[in-house]
């Protein structure tokens, strides 16, 4: 007996017996695609074939569908418009707005009416009765010769979609989408429109914008990040379209009060000797890529998203320092040009990626392969968090896994000086020179790294002695 399996949007051609993928476009779609259906043949008779072949051929129509959904309904039909008078030759192949034509004008006039009865001529008697919408072409025609065509003006979702297809990689995809839809949907808030044109952004909506994130507690830095953010969506927009100067990005220049003092939530603290005591108790309980993880940061003073995505090809074992290299990759990326650095291992790092490199199997890419996806990022996060919770240090916005950072700055900013400091957490260049050489005194650094975690008092984690 044959199984037959029941796939919705896939049938079979009763002439010919080759599978087909068949997707119904939504009633508020089909004006967009251009048709009520999508088909594509799946190039097989055999079942079996086809269902395998059937994801594919789903995600593309999805795809297809998507892509109809983010143009505004404004742009469609103004293409759509320009699109019918090209056919008919009553506009050159290069307009892009057409006035509107006098009915005193009797030669034009009538040949445009002329024109659009032909259309209306050649449309199914059923498009032709009853009310005419927007996606029939004699509306769009007569409309245009009584009112003339428009250029729409662009809108905050046009720009946020190139902003996003420009910007978007593997490794940034959910917190850019993220962070770009905080500032999208407040931006419409404040502006009193679902998607408002961008020359509907005024001064006086920028400054809603910010005044809205004061009130509600914000600190005057997570403002400014904000801003920041809405501030490049537009600019690329506005750079990459030419729409200067037609349209204006107020939030260049926008200024935030800083009210500054210990009440900001944006300056984190360092972890203490007694922080990290507690810590120590409930990570060594953790799973292995967590604990390691934790450990990994407090001897390099490196980000967890510097150490979430690290490969093996970014491991230097061999050698009189061992050390990390921390740069961008298509699953990792850095913060900034001076992040973009080498990191010497030493200690109890230094043993643990040893034991690590030993037990692993050859084709093993990640470091910590639990926590290399997206997803994997996130939950380290969440799972250091935790820990640390357990500990009762955790504190919000203030005591957080990045603080292992301001540790370790503390740290060898007592015992070997601001430079070192700020060379090993790659806030300057790396290079003792200023710039100048090649050298990056790598055997140095580690002897600085490894003096100051003796010094704090960590060296023989997770026996700390205080």
């Amino acid at each position: 007996m044959k199984l037959s399996i029941q796939v919705s949007n896939l049938i079979r051609d009763k002439k010919s017996g080759i599978w087909k993928y068949r997707r119904r476009v939504p009633q508020a779609l089909k004006f967009a695609v251009g048709k009520g259906e999508i088909w594509e043949s799946l190039k097989t008779k055999d079942e079996a074939v086809a269902i395998a072949r059937y994801p594919a051929a789903h995600e593309r129509a999805e795809a297809v569908l998507r892509a109809a959904g983010a143009v505004p309904r404004e742009t469609l039909v103004y293409e759509a418009t320009l699109n019918d008078l090209k056919q008919a030759g009553l506009i050159d192949g290069s307009a892009t707005e057409v006035p509107p034509i006098p009915i005193d004008y009797d030669a034009k006039f009538k040949k445009w009416t002329d024109a659009i009865l032909e259309v209306a001529a050649s449309q199914p008697e059923s498009q032709m009765n009853g009310p005419l919408r927007r996606d029939n072409p004699v509306l769009r025609m007569a409309v245009a010769q009584f009112r003339g065509v428009k250029k729409p003006q662009a809108t905050l979702s046009e720009a946020v979609e190139h902003y996003l297809s420009q910007k978007i990689t593997t490794f940034n995809e959910r917190d850019l989408r993220k962070q770009v839809g905080l500032v999208q949907k407040l931006l419409s808030e404040v502006s009193g429109t679902a998607d408002p044109r961008l020359d509907e952004i005024t001064l006086d909506v920028a400054e809603a914008f910010r005044e809205r994130m004061l009130a509600a507690g914000n600190s005057p830095a997570t403002v400014k990040r904000r801003i920041t953010t809405i501030k490049a969506v537009l600019n690329r927009f506005i750079k990459d379209k030419r729409l200067k100067p037609e349209v204006e990005n107020y939030f260049n220049g926008l200024e935030v009060r800083d009210v500054g003092g210990p009440a900001d939530r944006d300056r984190r603290d360092a972890l203490s000797i007694p922080d990290l005591a507690a810590c120590a108790v409930h990570f060594e309980r953790g799973n292995e890529d967590l604990r390691d993880t934790w450990l990994l940061q407090m001897f390099t003073g490196a980000r967890p998203t510097e150490l979430s995505g690290l490969t093996w090809d970014d491991v230097r074992l061999n050698g009189q320092v061992p050390y990390l290299v921390l740069r961008h990759t298509e699953t990792r990326r850095v913060k900034g040009k001076y992040s973009v650095r080498e990191v010497p291992i030493v200690g109890k790092a230094l043993e643990m990626m040893q034991r690590r490199d030993a037990g692993r199997v050859a084709q093993e890419r990640f470091v910590f392969p639990r926590y290399a996806s997206a997803k994997g990022r996130a939950a380290l996060s969440a799972s250091q968090i935790k820990k640390m919770k357990a500990a009762n240090v955790w504190v919000l916005g203030r005591k957080v896994p990045y603080s292992l950072r301001h540790s370790m700055k503390d740290w060898m900013t007592r015992s070997a000086g601001h430079g070192w400091a700020e060379m090993l957490l790659g806030h300057t260049v790396q290079k003792v020179s200023g710039g100048y050489g090649s050298d990056t005194f790598l055997d140095l650094l580690a002897a600085k790294v490894e003096q100051s975690l003796k010094d704090a008092g960590v060296w023989d984690y997770p026996d700390i002695k205080f």
